[in-house]
């Protein structure tokens, strides 16, 4: 999905797309109707809680956010990155449950398999390893000779989802399924190796005539 062609040479990595010029929303002027312009010509999905509280937020703070801070809102603040419904009241035929949906998956844990060694605390989840036998610089601040030693390496599991490519950059949303996933993988404790991954695609019934 992000193979590129090039018929002849690069000559130089200049591209030819130009970032749209910043423009401020004019919240203490106009106040919610600005940011719910805003809101429809940037495509920031933010629903109607979101538009309350973030027009008394920049009413509070006095002045007008700008359409990057915005943007960087919509993308920080999402369901994806904070978990906002995941984490939040859960009733079930008009009950409310004493956990919610993302309580009640950890809660799992607690009458689960005592192998697990990193769960819901991290960037990935880590089984018990092994004692294994590895070579390490002897001195890592320097150039140094690499010498054998035997630590504990416990096993990582890491999946990422996504949604890709992506409407805000299709070709690097496209790499995001990979690359977040090393990246899980190497940020888990002090750090990891990579040593291997799959990939699997699932789609939706297209409505596609024929």
């Amino acid at each position: 999905m992000t193979e590129q062609t090039y018929p002849e040479p690069i000559k130089s990595f200049a591209v030819a797309t130009r970032p749209e010029a910043v423009f401020h929303v004019d919240i203490l002027g106009e106040g919610r109707p600005s940011l719910v312009k805003a809101n429809n010509q940037l495509g920031l999905a933010f629903d109607s809680w979101d538009l309350d509280f973030y027009t008394a937020l920049f009413q509070k703070l006095g002045r007008n956010p700008t359409s990057v801070e915005c943007f960087d809102l919509a993308q920080s603040n999402s369901e994806h990155s904070r978990h906002w419904f995941f984490r939040g009241r859960l009733l079930v035929d008009g009950k409310e449950r004493e956990e919610s949906l993302f309580e009640s998956i950890m809660k799992t844990q607690e009458r689960s398999n005592p192998n697990n060694v990193i769960k819901f605390c991290d960037n990935s989840s880590a089984i018990q390893g092994r004692e294994v036998l590895s070579l390490w610089p002897s001195d890592p601040s320097k150039a140094s000779p690499f010498e054998k030693r035997t630590s504990t390496r416990h096993v990582i599991f890491t999946a990422e989802t996504h949604n890709f490519p992506t409407g805000v950059a299709p070709f690097s949303g496209a790499t995001t399924g990979t690359g977040g996933r090393i990246r899980d993988v190497q940020c888990t404790g002090r750090g990891a190796h990579v040593i291997a991954g799959t990939a699997g695609y699932s789609f939706g019934n297209l409505p596609i005539p024929g």
